[in-house]
């Protein structure tokens, strides 16, 4: 398995079809992050652009993943394969069993 980093690029025009997808997205993206399929997933202060990291076997995989997204036929994005992906651990504390 291999991370990707994701970068999209949303619509300039937020049309009411659009608007009307993002609650669909978010519970895709939910689902995905669930699954181990999405590792993080941001969106930028403008609302233009989302980033987000994948975790799959291939680009075609990343690719197959993104065309799952409600948002998919409003979006155009760059895929980069990463060497690496360190994050902080975000999580239940670790409990001390002494």
């Amino acid at each position: 398995m291999y991370d990707f980093m994701v970068e999209i690029q949303l619509p300039s025009a937020m049309t009411d079809d659009f608007v009307s997808k993002i609650p669909h997205q978010r519970i895709a993206v939910d689902r995905l992050v669930q699954l181990g399929k999405i590792r993080s997933y941001s969106l930028s202060l403008e609302r233009r652009k989302l980033w987000l990291i994948a975790t799959c076997e291939s680009e075609i995989q990343v690719e197959d993943l993104l065309s799952q997204f409600p948002i998919y036929d409003y979006i155009s994005y760059e895929i980069f394969k990463l060497n690496f992906h360190n994050t902080s651990a975000i999580g239940f504390p670790q409990f001390s069993l002494n």
